[in-house]
């Protein structure tokens, strides 16, 4: 299966280098890989995609595949964004002879530019999206809608060097408690190409133990509407997984 799906979106990936090659002037700004979300929304009247490929491994007996994680991005305004997500994933818990396969719940929502970066103050946005249960496999369906909630923050320290950093909620769809989130991401510049980020992010909830996280990756920018992307990671945490590692390509077009 993956092989077909490399020889379906390479030739469309790289058609994508020419035709959209002129069509903005400032890079892309994409969501994926890294768990922290920029602040940027989608410039208006562009339509943007972001398409990953994931493996976890909770431990040595248990991993999920996302395959593909997909993001579906319309600038309405220049500070307002309509998104969709959809993602294909496979759990195999082998401990508990437990295995899904299958879409997760089709999630829809938008991200909305509230400040702009004055001194201090950081360039602020707001992300919502909910995960429609009846719009899922039947192994990923949930008893209740899926919200996920954030604010999302930026400061740049010069225009090369930057930090994202978001705070939120998600609900799992099952429980009523929202697992809280952080994020802390410093990015940096490499050229006019390369970009390099390290990130630490976690997840908090009313009696679980905490998860905690440390990664980092590398983005290659062919030209300013496409952008590749590999990250990989570990847990530091008991409960977080052993590692983690992904890949991706965004691209936009108007």
């Amino acid at each position: 299966m993956l092989h077909m799906e490399k020889h379906t979106l390479f030739p469309l990936f790289f058609s994508l280098l020419v035709i959209t090659a002129h069509a903005q002037d400032k890079k892309i700004q994409a969501d994926r890989p890294s768990e922290t979300q920029t602040p940027a929304t989608t410039p208006k009247q562009f339509f943007q995609v972001e398409i990953g490929f994931e493996k976890e491994q909770q431990n040595k007996d248990d991993h999920s595949w996302m395959h593909p994680q997909t993001q579906l991005k319309y600038g309405l305004s220049d500070r307002f964004e309509l998104r969709a997500e959809l993602t294909a994933k496979t759990n195999k818990e082998f401990s508990s002879n437990n295995f899904q396969y299958g879409l997760r719940p089709v999630e829809f929502g938008f991200k909305a530019r509230l400040l702009e970066e004055k001194g201090a103050l950081p360039e602020t946005s707001f992300y919502t999206q909910v995960g429609i249960p009846a719009l899922a496999s039947k192994d990923h369906q949930t008893t209740h809608a899926v919200p996920h909630l954030r604010l999302l923050f930026q400061n740049k320290f010069s225009e090369k060097l930057h930090l994202e950093y978001n705070i939120g909620a998600d609900w799992d769809g099952e429980e009523t408690s929202p697992q809280w989130l952080y994020t802390l991401a410093p990015e940096i510049e490499i050229g006019e190409k390369w970009e390099a980020f390290v990130e630490a992010f976690g997840y908090l909830q009313k009696g679980m133990a905490a998860q905690h996280h440390l990664d980092g990756g590398l983005a290659f920018y062919p030209t300013n509407n496409v952008k590749f992307d590999v990250y990989a990671g570990k847990g530091i945490s008991k409960e977080a997984p052993d590692y983690f590692i992904s890949a991706g390509v965004s691209f936009r077009l108007k």
